[in-house]
């Protein structure tokens, strides 16, 4: 239990500075972040050769990368972790020992600890001994950044290079109980440890994560290129990373990297070979592919739409309704139930007393293969995600052969819009393909033969959208 979530709650002692997490992800890119990475060095008495020279390089390389969201007031602060499991299974090998080293040789240099981190402390507050509790717990450690004259003239010259990550992570297996427990406490979903993923799964996992290094290298010959903040200059990255769901290798699986985290204004602001980016999105991407994998048509008017939200509303489109609908659609298939009674706390403000019966019922006449859903597997985290993210897998797989770089956000691709038309063609292809396959492996009664709606977004413009279609072989 974290140190600032029981001051928040119990009005105790100080909260420490917000942080900024430390990641050993990143690479000096041009001149003066090698120069800079090189002063620290040469000042620090740390080894430059060899395999070890090369990890302590990224470590200080990635603290600096850190140091530049920072503020200049110095309200926020580095954290590293010093959980025996925080550092392993990233793709440059870098692990703690390398890690804690650096770190504790610049501290009273260029990093100073911030005092009380990194204990663990008993917290005792009137309350807690009134109600006859006691909370001990472990804050991450903290650390000040102090630069010196030339880091503070180099440093926002500087460019990094996002190069390295952990290649694929699983979370682990929750029971309903416990995943509501955990999103209504706002933590993250706990995660399978690297070296037991590793025993569980073996050849598998080292098949997904030899496709991420593919990606990777291929990456870092077309990086993207993150936009600009304030006089700093603009970072690169060029790596992705996936992650499954409840302790198996066929739920989940979406790609992340940086841009993913990005809102869409930001993600449209960055490039790639010094080219503007488009977005391909693929319209009502879980309720259109599950029904194409269930082999169940929609039950539209006709066998086209351009927004399949739209196309249910009919004349009753406006946008509200539409991201009424919309919002019906997430919750229903992200639970796996498709008779959930009512919204969830965050969305009830937005409907009246029997809106919400009315949406769902619309949207079940209208794709009734979500009739399928289950808590179990068959939903949007699990079966859904799973095939959506092959999906968008074997895409990416298809334009890199092609000399395409694309970067994924879920069911969504940045491509360079030189290149939109062709990728384009190619994720609608490989959807059609995979559906087809699906189809004929598991015996539906229909084998679909279909095309997603599409969604073009450029920067500074309206979005563009491109037809859909449903047929059956």
């Amino acid at each position: 239990m974290s140190g600032e979530w029981i001051d928040g709650w119990l009005g105790g002692m100080p909260a420490l500075p917000e942080v900024v997490f430390f990641q050993p992800v990143w690479e000096p890119y041009n001149a003066a972040a090698k120069e800079v990475v090189q002063h620290i060095l040469d000042g620090s008495g740390l080894k430059q050769s060899g395999k070890m020279g090369q990890k302590y390089r990224t470590t200080i390389a990635s603290l600096l990368q850190a140091a530049k969201s920072l503020d200049a007031e110095g309200h926020k602060t580095i954290a590293c972790s010093r959980n025996t499991n925080a550092f392993t299974g990233y793709s440059n090998g870098i692990g703690r020992n390398a890690i804690w080293h650096v770190v504790d040789t610049l501290d009273g240099s260029l990093l100073k600890r911030v005092e009380g981190s990194g204990a663990w402390t008993k917290h005792t507050s009137e309350y807690l001994e009134m109600v006859g509790m006691e909370f001990t717990y472990a804050q991450v450690t903290h650390y000040k950044f102090i630069p010196d004259d030339e880091i503070k003239a180099k440093l926002p010259h500087a460019v990094f290079i996002q190069a390295h990550a952990k290649l694929v992570a699983v979370n682990k297996a929750e029971t309903r109980s416990e995943r509501y427990d955990r999103k209504q406490s706002d933590k993250k979903t706990p995660r399978l440890p690297y070296t037991m993923a590793q025993r569980l799964f073996g050849r598998d996992l080292e098949i997904l994560e030899h496709e991420v290094r593919q990606l990777n290298a291929y990456y870092l010959k077309h990086p993207l290129q993150l936009p600009q903040q304030g006089n700093k200059a603009s970072d690169l990255v060029a790596v992705t990373y996936r992650v499954f769901h409840d302790g198996r290798l066929d739920a989940g699986g979406r790609f992340y990297g940086v841009w993913t985290g990005m809102h869409e204004t930001q993600r449209l602001a960055c490039k790639i070979d010094d080219e503007d980016v488009v977005s391909l999105d693929i319209n009502a991407s879980q309720p259109f592919l599950f029904s194409m994998l269930m082999g169940t048509h929609l039950r539209l008017p006709k066998p086209t739409w351009f927004d399949l939200y739209a196309e249910i509303l009919g004349e009753a489109y406006t946008e509200e309704s539409r991201e009424k609908l919309k919002t019906v659609a997430m919750e229903v298939i992200g639970s796996g139930n498709p008779s959930k009674a009512a919204p969830s706390d965050k969305k009830k403000h937005l409907f009246s007393a029997e809106q919400w019966e009315e949406y769902r019922d619309l949207l079940l006449t209208r794709i009734p293969a979500l009739k399928h859903l289950d808590n179990d597997h068959m939903n949007g985290h699990g079966f859904i995600a799973y095939h959506e993210a092959e999906i968008v897998r074997q895409t990416l797989l298809t334009l890199m052969k092609k000399d395409i770089p694309a970067y994924s956000i879920h069911d969504c691709i940045l491509v360079k819009a030189s290149q939109m038309a062709e990728a384009m063609s190619v994720y609608r292809d490989t959807v059609n393909a995979y559906v087809k396959a699906h189809c004929i492996r598991h015996k539906r009664v229909s084998v679909m033969d279909c095309y997603p709606a599409m969604k073009i977004t450029r920067k500074g413009k309206m979005s563009e959208r491109v037809m859909g279609s449903q047929d059956s072989l």
